[in-house]
């Protein structure tokens, strides 16, 4: 199901704009596109999302669209072949947010930066799926 931001009586303010430290990587089997040693360097990088822009990978990308969605367990099993509970969720919804239709920037060369399809698990934990790569993001301000 799709929904704005604002049928959530939510802004991007309100939900996913600060600076995000990527702290770890959940171990999933569905990693798709980067190598382990580019999956490693991500640890500990900062994803800064504010208002317009994007800055992740050490690049600045504006933001052009943001998307809601309400995932229910299935759909995210069906999306992701990845389980909720794998990222530590326990509900049986997760909210996707999805920036820029997960197409801005470079990363790595060949992927898109990261942060454009986050997850959120609480009000200061995100997670960030890149590339079929999966990060625990915690908010830092």
């Amino acid at each position: 199901m799709l929904w704005s931001l604002a049928a959530f009586g939510l802004s991007p303010t309100d939900t996913i704009v600060g600076t995000w430290v990527l702290k770890s990587i959940y171990p999933t089997a569905n990693v798709e596109g980067p190598s382990l040693s580019e999956q490693r360097q991500l640890i500990g990088s900062k994803i800064v999302i504010d208002v317009s822009r994007l800055h992740s990978c050490g690049q600045s990308v504006p933001i052009r669209s943001r998307v809601m969605h309400k995932l229910g367990a299935d759909q995210f099993l069906f999306a992701t072949h990845v389980r909720l509970y794998e990222m530590g969720i326990s509900r049986r919804t997760v909210t996707e947010i999805v920036l820029n239709n997960r197409e801005a920037g470079t990363c790595f060369g060949s992927f898109p930066v990261p942060g454009q399809l986050l997850f959120l698990k609480t009000k200061n934990e995100l997670v960030v799926d890149f590339e079929g790569t999966f990060y625990r993001a915690v908010r830092v301000n």
